[in-house]
């Protein structure tokens, strides 16, 4: 889950006052942030893989790297994803979901996760990551505070625009 930890007053004074921050409002915009972290983990970077299986083959130089794949596959490297790795399948990326959770009137959660059976196995090995680069990356943090601050500008519009047509009557 994405904790908010970062001490912008000016952010946490317009949620304080409450906005008119109806539940509706809250669930979209951590849909909003869940739909974008989800695509983001299922993108593809400019990063290039081996094919699966190949085998690292060194020049008698030394300084000559290829890959070579496995005998009777003529598959080439794959593009990589953000955590580091590329699927063979289409599976890792496509097991990426999130779900925005009600815990009590005032308090709302956002849940990642992927659903694939070897994602933790995954996340485990060094140098790459299925959900801990969220955090670690900094992606969830400007994500969710991107969204909060679209929302509480588009409030603070409707707030003006409300307190205009007011002023006219």
């Amino acid at each position: 889950m994405i904790s908010l930890d970062r001490n912008d007053e000016a952010l946490i004074a317009e949620f304080e006052r409450g906005l008119e921050l109806s539940p509706a409002r809250v669930e979209a915009m951590l849909e909003a942030v869940g739909a974008e972290l989800t695509n983001w983990l299922r993108s593809l970077t400019g990063e290039m893989r081996p094919p699966p299986g190949a085998r690292l083959v060194v020049s008698s130089a030394g300084s000559v790297y290829t890959y070579v794949p496995p005998k009777g596959r003529a598959e080439g490297p794959r593009q990589a994803h953000p955590g580091g790795w590329a699927d063979v399948t289409g599976q890792l990326a496509l097991g990426y979901k999130h779900e925005v959770l009600r815990e009590t009137s005032s308090l709302w959660a956002l849940a990642l996760f992927n659903v694939t059976e070897y994602a933790e196995a995954l996340e485990a090995r060094e140098g790459y990551f299925v959900l801990s680069g969220i955090f670690t990356t900094g992606m969830g943090e400007r994500v969710l505070l991107k969204h909060a601050e679209r929302l509480l500008e588009n409030l603070g519009r409707r707030r003006s625009q409300s307190g205009a047509r007011r002023g006219a009557a």
